[in-house]
């Protein structure tokens, strides 16, 4: 009966990896896997928790393809003690977010065009404040070998302190059979090394910059930088993987918009500093991946 589950389950498998293979990077060899679907839970204590549900659904659209990105996530903010505020406050930021990517190829089958529109509806104080942001990213792929692309382009929207923008920069390098590394800064990166078929360790950065809550108004704004290391653990023929992350945050703030009740007096550029400060963090995730280098679990 085991056999014959796995048996059902492996061309949906493989249609998987062909299309995130062929749709996702400019070749197999780049960008090592992508997480179809993905649950996970981050603990700063004394500063921040954070809950996330993410998926990744592709479909055809002539010669491109789209994909959609739906994620919910979840903060829990630890204000603390203030002489006029003695009791410790928690602070709910909730955000949802569907990423639309338009992916096409072009002429010359090196570059490849990915244009990304995204609507985030994020919420202060469990729903109380909220406001809806759109805003989106281009992105530009060159593929110089099998094994080495470039990507570069922008990103922009319309939290509620303003229009935040940012230029990005990224690399997918597959530097040998058993050592990848990949990312768009300022965003993200990683170095991920293979040590048995079902276990991977490497190195992780991740960079949040979000505002939750009325715009121009009561809100508050997460600058959370992430540096860490990580092991993954394959499951179920390498279908699931665990990951266990830990690291500690870097030049990280959480600050209020000027209009935050629980001060009188308002900081640089009208925020108010939560003086949450930085500390270590821990993750727990799991997901259904696709590996796209076969560096995956057991046989």
């Amino acid at each position: 009966m085991h056999h014959q589950k796995r048996w059902h389950l492996e061309p949906v498998t493989r249609l998987l990896a062909w299309f995130f293979g062929t749709v996702l990077s400019c070749s197999c060899a780049a960008q090592p896997y992508l997480d179809v679907g993905a649950a996970s839970f981050t603990h700063s204590p004394a500063r921040l928790d954070r809950a996330e549900l993410a998926l990744a659904l592709p479909l055809s659209l002539g010669k491109g393809k789209i994909i959609l990105s739906p994620l919910w996530e979840n903060w829990q903010a630890q204000l603390p003690q203030r002489t006029a505020f003695p009791e410790k406050t928690t602070e709910s930021l909730t955000g949802f977010i569907l990423p639309v990517t338009w992916l096409t190829p072009m002429r010359n089958a090196r570059w490849k065009f990915l244009l990304t529109g995204l609507v985030r509806y994020n919420t202060l104080d469990n729903m109380e404040r909220s406001s809806l942001q759109p805003g989106g990213a281009l992105l530009l792929t060159y593929g110089k070998k099998p094994s080495l692309t470039w990507k570069a382009g922008f990103y922009a929207n319309r939290d509620a302190f303003g229009i935040f923008w940012l230029p990005l920069l990224g690399i997918d390098w597959r530097v040998g059979p058993k050592l990848n590394v990949w990312g768009i800064l300022p965003g993200s990166m990683h170095a991920e090394h293979k040590v048995l078929r079902w276990l991977h360790w490497g190195f992780v950065f991740k960079a949040f910059t979000n505002s939750y809550g009325e715009r121009g108004g009561f809100f508050a704004r997460t600058d959370e930088n992430q540096v860490g290391l990580f092991t993954d653990t394959y499951l179920m023929g390498a279908r699931a993987v665990l990951r266990l992350e830990g690291g500690h945050t870097a030049f990280s703030q959480y600050q209020g918009g000027p209009g935050h009740p629980r001060y009188s007096f308002h900081g640089s550029d009208g925020y108010v500093d939560h003086e949450l400060g930085d500390g270590p963090y821990f993750k727990v995730m799991l997901a259904y991946r696709v590996r796209l280098d076969g560096q995956h679990g057991p046989n």
